[in-house]
């Protein structure tokens, strides 16, 4: 305990008039909590496995994430527009800023350390309602075909139609699913948020990884401090509060038609009248305007110096609440 105490004054997490007491008292449990809150992890205020882990990086570490990421930050000095969307993908966040000031800030979940998500620099374009999700290739092989074997009710159960190439629908029970016929097949998935992979949202991002932004009907995630789940698109949470804010300038689409819109349940889609600039990024170090200093695991291994904290954030099960690590799900 007095060890930790050290630790937490160290970092500047614990006031060192919280003196030497080996005992875990609200001084300690607040500076845990600090320390968890520059982590990205949930503000338990306990010292659990993975807080344990971040608390025992070196600082030696954590002075080089912070050159690297100054380095990286300096892409983004220039001007980046009057309304843009950053996506910092190690710490699994979105923010919209408008202004130089963050007006909204949404969990996400991003790509799995083996489905990565990109870097990049794109134009958000549009908002569909009530999406048909179709189901990317490398999906239909690595995930879809696997899936069939084992329960041959999941297409029916989600939704999910399959089309030949003359655009004929076929029932499940007529494929082979000991094969790779399914490669030839198209298979969408019915609009609805509470099946669609998408939820009731598409948010459109033209670029070349065929990426997007979307809801999800798996709410659960945005409580996770592990949140690379996805197999390359972003999920964003409280997405009506997200798209009230990228339709905000584009006439007729205010929130009362935003909500009306959602309870029709009706396919729409909203092109945005100026397009927003959204920027997909990978910061692992950085200060806040008051100095405080936040850190994030290098969960892509891009530093290079070994992501120390990755291992014991990342769930060896799912929670018993959510799918199988919605391997369908983008």
């Amino acid at each position: 305990m007095v060890a930790l105490r050290q630790r937490l004054i160290v970092t500047g997490d614990l006031d060192p008039a919280a003196g030497s007491s080996p005992v875990y008292d609200s001084y300690v449990e607040a500076g845990v909590r600090r320390f968890q809150a520059r982590h990205g992890l949930n503000m338990t205020g306990s010292v659990n496995g993975v807080t344990l882990t971040a608390l025992n990086v070196p600082v030696s570490i954590r002075l080089r994430q912070l050159e690297l990421n100054a380095v990286r930050l300096r892409a983004y000095s220039g001007n980046l527009g009057h309304r843009f969307v950053i996506v910092n993908i190690p710490a699994a966040l979105v923010e919209t800023v408008e202004d130089g000031q963050v007006v909204t800030r949404h969990a996400a979940g991003v790509g799995k350390i083996d489905r990565q998500s990109p870097i990049m620099n794109a134009k958000i374009t549009a908002v569909n309602f009530n999406p048909f999700w179709t189901v990317p290739a490398s999906i239909i092989k690595k995930d879809l075909i696997p899936k069939m074997q084992k329960e041959p009710s999941y297409l029916t159960d989600n939704r999910i139609r399959i089309y030949n190439q003359g655009g004929q629908e076929l029932r499940p029970e007529q494929v082979n699913w000991n094969s790779d016929e399914a490669t030839r097949y198209m298979f969408r998935q019915d609009p609805g948020g509470d099946k669609n992979s998408m939820g009731f949202v598409r948010i459109n991002i033209p670029n070349p990884h065929g990426v997007y932004m979307h809801d999800t009907p798996s709410k659960g995630i945005f409580g996770d401090d592990f949140r690379f789940v996805s197999s390359g698109c972003v999920r964003v949470q409280n997405v009506r509060d997200y798209i009230t804010w990228l339709l905000k300038d584009t006439p007729n689409w205010d929130r009362g038609r935003i909500e009306d819109t959602f309870a029709a349940g009706s396919r729409t889609d909203a092109p945005l009248s100026q397009p927003v600039n959204v920027y997909w990024t990978y910061i692992t170090a950085w200060a806040e305007p008051d100095g405080l200093v936040q850190f994030r695991d290098d969960i892509y291994n891009r530093d290079g110096l070994g992501g120390a904290a990755i291992a014991s954030r990342a769930p060896t099960a799912p929670a018993a609440n959510e799918p199988d690590e919605e391997a369908l799900l983008n």
